[in-house]
């Protein structure tokens, strides 16, 4: 039976049709004006999708322009679920840490492998807990003096691979000599293995660690899911996955053989004098007893300290015992995950050098001064180069890896007047931060006195957060600093890094989750004269 309707005479489905669509978009306006009810500040929501669209410019350029329109702490919708920006560094602390049991997760990816969901960073509430105290150890100042020897001999071997492009081309190509040093650096430091990956690249190790770093913001499954949440179910039952599978699955089967002879009988005597995460973990399994206590002190304790959740009841690692499936997910996850934070650091820190001479030539000269020897250089002496972790520290302000974090509510929490719901995401806009005016002025001038020791008293604690925040703070960030720092000690005892003609300035920033140079960045390595070079 038709109706009619202003004239028109429509059939009854007609009817419905137009009846559920105008339903649909009500609902859906009513979604995203979430914010504006509860009277906070919000972006505009397009249909359907939220404020996703905002990302189509790339992360970081993204939250740094919603910044500038919105203020600190605005509402944001993901597709229509509410969240919010917290740009301010006192609710930033107050999420991170002083609240921390209202914020104790991270969202759950909307895919992932199946190798890597027991990964620490995806793991949630006490298996979080658990998991995380069992590992840290790991990732101590003492465990990365023990490993910082590899280290260096890698970056010996990087420094000659320079050489050899210096002299072929005239330059060398930046991601692809430290992507190099690093894969080298973590197979060896995670896996035990040797893998020279600039002189092997057909290696099976080196073919799919590439290919595993390959993942972005163009994996199918990973926009279908971020876009229409309630398609995951679907997705992980026809197998679309984070990172492709057979790569994963090669790092699986690494990672479960090396676990199997470390736990043999007899691995004290398969046991090479190579120290490396995955040992220390497994020999962890077997320690009874309270957590190990180091009496010395490490560069970097100030900064765990400040992230530290002292409301959390640790148990002693001798009551959590890790799965083989655990422990073989950290190892996966530590190789991926240290790839491109540690290389992006070393080639953002590389360009910035190139361009800023005068910072080039202070820090040529504190090396020369603390490290007359390449020999001298370890775990330990380039921690106490203060004007290169000024650099360091910069270079992270500047390009931190990761350009946002997040954090779900898990219970309602109220603050200046504001209360997020449980269920809310919480995103924190770590490069918005970072570039935020009131908190470094000329924040796109590269300054490493930024970072002297009274810059730093007189600035809030959580304006500079490249490795996250609270008691999720990245775990690999001593291994990170660590070979960063050997790497660039290295690069300048031999050479003075310099722009060329095929050097693109400004430098164009990825679009991808992790911040990374859009293209390759070409630099030239200026061998340092005979009588200035150290004998490395």
């Amino acid at each position: 039976m038709a109706v009619e309707v202003l004239g028109l005479v429509l059939s009854p489905t007609w009817v419905l049709a137009c009846g559920a669509i105008s339903l649909f978009f009500l609902y859906d306006n009513w979604c995203h004006n979430f914010w504006q009810r509860r009277g906070v500040p919000a972006v505009p929501a397009w249909p359907v999708v939220g404020n996703l669209p905002e990302f189509r410019v790339g992360i970081a350029t993204a939250v740094r322009e919603l910044a500038a329109r919105h203020g600190r702490v605005y509402g944001f919708y993901d597709n229509r679920l509410p969240a919010v920006v917290c740009g301010d560094p006192d609710m930033v602390k107050q999420v991170m840490v002083k609240s921390f049991n209202h914020f104790v997760n991270r969202r759950k990816l909307p895919i992932n492998n199946k190798e890597t969901e027991e990964a620490v960073g995806n793991l949630r509430d006490d298996h979080w807990r658990n998991v995380r105290n069992m590992i840290a150890p790991a990732f101590s100042g003492s465990k990365m003096k023990q490993m910082s020897p590899m280290v260096k001999e890698i970056a010996d071997r990087m420094v000659e691979n320079i050489r050899k492009y210096q002299e072929a081309d005239g330059y060398f190509e930046c991601k692809q000599v430290y992507g190099s040093f690093v894969m080298d650096t973590i197979a060896s430091c995670t896996f035990g293995l040797d893998v020279d990956s600039h002189a092997d690249p057909d290696n099976p190790f080196v073919a799919h660690g590439k290919k595993a770093f390959e993942v972005s913001l163009t994996n199918l499954g990973l926009i279908i899911a971020t876009f229409l949440p309630w398609t995951s179910p679907i997705l992980k039952f026809f197998n679309f996955t984070l990172f492709p599978r057979d790569s994963i699955g090669f790092f699986r089967d690494v990672a479960q053989k090396a676990i199997e002879i470390r736990k043999a009988p007899n691995a004290d005597r398969q046991k090479s004098k190579k120290v490396d995460l995955l040992q220390i973990i497994v020999d962890a399994q077997k320690s009874e007893g309270e957590d190990d206590v180091e009496n010395e002190t490490d560069i970097h304790d100030a900064i765990f300290e400040l992230h530290e959740d002292t409301s959390q009841n640790r148990k002693r690692r001798s009551e959590v015992k890790l799965t083989d499936s655990e422990i073989m997910a950290q190892a996966v996850i530590f190789f991926i995950g240290g790839y491109d934070t540690t290389g992006g650091l070393l080639v953002f820190a590389s360009y910035l050098l190139a361009l800023h001479t005068d910072v080039q030539e202070k820090l040529i000269a504190e090396i020369d001064e603390l490290l007359p020897s390449g020999d001298d250089v370890g775990y330990t002496t380039v921690s106490k180069l203060p004007y290169l972790d000024n650099v360091i520290c910069e270079t992270l302000r500047c390009y931190p890896p990761t350009p946002v974090v997040d954090r779900d509510c898990n219970k309602p929490f109220t603050y200046n007047g504001t209360t997020i719901p449980e269920g809310t995401r919480v995103i924190i806009p770590i490069y918005a931060i970072h570039h935020d005016p009131e908190l470094w002025p000329e924040p796109d001038k590269f300054d490493p006195d930024r970072f002297t020791k009274e810059e730093r008293d007189k600035r809030h604690p959580f304006s500079w957060l490249p490795w996250g925040g609270g008691p999720r703070i990245c775990l690999g960030m001593r291994f990170a600093l660590m070979g960063a720092k050997v790497a660039l000690v290295k690069v300048l005892q031999n050479y003075r890094l310099e722009t060329c003609s095929q050097t693109k300035i400004p430098l164009e920033l990825g679009k991808a989750g992790l911040l990374t140079p859009a293209h390759d960045v070409l630099l030239r390595a200026r061998p340092r004269t005979a009588g200035e070079q150290n004998d490395c």
